[in-house]
């Protein structure tokens, strides 16, 4: 079941965080890091309703902030999608529950809230190096539309959008 996230919610999602990091950690990627992203980024998400959490038997599994927010960097980008999009942030998924469709069913999620929503397209962006995420992206049929840097990242961020 995926749900929006309430402020109790916090514990669990910082929990799947910190294990995320550690593996990300593991393989040199720091696209997460003690900066970013923060205990106050998905306090603003619940507030704003956009956090969203997929649960299997009452246990968090996955993250995703689903919302409306571009990052400004994203004007650079040679996007072939026109129209309002939804953009996909933070997403997360539990690595204890990785390899059983969890981040294949959170995107399939963002498909569903952006149609019923009357949007056409999605983007995101993940770090160049965050092979994982790069690769369920192309697994999930989006397309990359180029690549950007923000500020204070040394590697170009890869960006993705589908059209739904």
């Amino acid at each position: 079941m995926i749900r929006k996230a309430v402020e109790n919610d916090l514990p669990a999602v910082l929990e799947i965080l910190r294990d995320t990091r550690a593996e990300m950690a593991s393989y040199g990627n720091d696209q997460w890091n003690d900066d970013y992203p923060q205990a106050a980024d998905f306090l603003a998400d619940i507030a704003q309703g956009s956090l969203w959490l997929l649960e299997e038997d009452g246990a968090p599994l996955a993250f995703v902030c689903l919302n409306g927010v571009q990052p400004e960097e994203y004007a650079a980008v040679n996007w072939q999608f026109a129209g309002a999009p939804l953009v996909l942030h933070r997403m997360a998924v539990s690595p204890a529950a990785r390899r059983r469709g969890v981040g294949s069913r959170v995107m399939a999620f963002a498909e569903e809230r952006a149609r019923a929503q009357g949007l056409h397209c999605i983007r995101s962006d993940t770090y160049s190096i965050n092979d994982k995420m790069n690769r369920l992206f192309t697994r999930c049929g989006y397309r990359q539309a180029g690549t950007m840097h923000f500020k204070g990242r040394p590697l170009l961020f890869c960006c993705y959008e589908k059209q739904v």
